[in-house]
């Protein structure tokens, strides 16, 4: 007798680990543009065309990235100048007023180039990524233009590819014709030759069993000659 596992004994068991944590049922669906369309109609693949979209919204996400850091050191520059850094009025000797005056505008001044270089930095960088996205835009819909005409091309070529199967299997089929006839042909040219063989065969009998005959029939005709 044999022995049965005890992995193997026992009621069925199917695991506990829902299926939900490995597989989504969800269906995601997704709206294209008017241009987007218009790619999928030439035979553009649609995860071409959301890469490329990813890849432009990438480029507007990072030029809002920079306009917004425009703004708020904009908006830093400005409370600097109106309120966070004017001089405060304190007490002190009037011997050192002067200084005291002069030493906070010396702060104040240094605090606004630092402002004011890092703003002008921020919209240099900006103006910068624009101009770079501005300048890749004609390369990406000249890009855009030669993967819809290699489409195009690829589905005339694919067109031709299956005419000329299609006429391929065409004329294997018609070569297994021929080839069928050409063997019905030997077939029959064979039997004929056979045929003919036997013909010849039953001639050259009929004409041994005539030559005695003629020649009874000569004699026979020569002895009447003779007698008469």
């Amino acid at each position: 007798m044999e022995n049965v596992s005890k992995y193997r004994s026992g009621p069925p068991r199917f695991g506990k680990k829902p299926y939900k944590d490995s597989w989504d049922p969800s269906v995601k669906t997704t709206k294209l543009t008017s241009d987007e369309l218009e790619q999928l109609r030439n035979g553009k693949p649609v995860d071409e065309i959301l890469k490329e979209r990813e890849q432009v919204d990438k480029s507007k996400a990072k030029i809002a990235h920079f306009e917004k850091n425009v703004s708020n050191e904009t908006t830093n520059i400005k409370k600097a100048l109106t309120s966070e850094n004017e001089p405060k009025t304190i007490e002190i000797d009037t011997s050192n007023t002067k200084y005291e005056t002069r030493y906070l505008n010396i702060d104040y001044k240094q605090r606004f180039e630092e402002l004011s270089a890092s703003h002008e930095k921020l919209v240099y960088e900006a103006k910068e990524a624009e101009e770079k996205v501005a300048a890749l835009e004609p390369e990406v819909n000249n890009l855009k233009r030669e993967v819809i005409d290699a489409h195009k091309q690829l589905a005339g070529w694919q067109e031709r590819f299956d005419l000329m199967e299609e006429n391929f299997n065409a004329a294997l089929i018609d070569k297994e014709h021929a080839i069928n006839e050409t063997v019905f042909l030997e077939n029959q040219l064979s039997n004929a030759r056979k045929e003919i063989l036997r013909l010849n065969e039953e001639v050259s009998a009929l004409k041994t069993e005539v030559k005695p005959l003629r020649e009874f029939a000569f004699l026979k005709l020569s002895r009447d000659v003779n007698s008469a």
